[in-house]
């Protein structure tokens, strides 16, 4: 039964690992293109450098990096059992955790600015300047507690809040991970 569930790669032919790499490649190579043509757009037309559009910008560097760098560095290590040693190794996970922590937020913090964009519709337009919205454009000073808010709606969440939240949760996983594997 658990040779059944082995996800050992190194069993399978020479040539079906050979068109696996071939198309783990060419996913790598898509998502690098399609990422550079995303940064290239928004370097190009300065129509797009708005605030909402940080966001995406820095989700395309995120994910141009993730096919640059851990998808290329996955393929050989996990079909042809290639040992990268505990200096390439260490880099590999690092920098592939960190790409992929950035882009999960990246997309969480999206998330949030378009629900701002909607619930706070007053902010919007030739008011923009008026407003200091979370993500407007004083991001540092977002983050401190107590700051001013577009809504008066005493029950909506500070970007800095949220932005905590999702430290103090991303290191208590980590902290529980690291006690649990060691």
């Amino acid at each position: 039964m658990s040779a059944m569930n082995s996800t050992d790669t190194t069993t399978l032919p020479l040539s079906t690992r050979v068109t696996l790499a071939f198309l783990m490649g060419l996913v790598a190579f898509a998502i690098m293109l399609g990422n550079a043509v995303v940064i290239l757009a928004f370097v190009v037309d300065k129509k797009l450098r708005h605030r909402s559009n940080y966001f995406f910008l820095n989700l395309a560097i995120a994910d141009f990096f993730v096919g640059m760098i851990s998808i290329p560095l996955y393929i050989p290590h996990t079909l042809f059992d290639w040992d990268f040693g505990n200096g390439l190794c260490a880099f590999w996970l690092i920098v592939d955790y960190l790409l992929c922590t950035a882009s999960v937020y990246n997309i969480v913090l999206i998330s949030y600015d378009r629900y701002q964009s909607v619930s706070n519709a007053n902010c919007l337009g030739d008011q923009m300047s008026k407003c200091d919205t979370e993500l407007g454009r004083k991001p540092f000073s977002s983050t401190l507690p107590g700051t001013q808010h577009c809504s008066e709606n005493p029950a909506s969440t500070s970007f800095g809040e949220v932005t905590w939240t999702l430290i103090r949760v991303n290191s208590g996983l980590g902290s529980f991970h690291r006690k649990s594997t060691h």
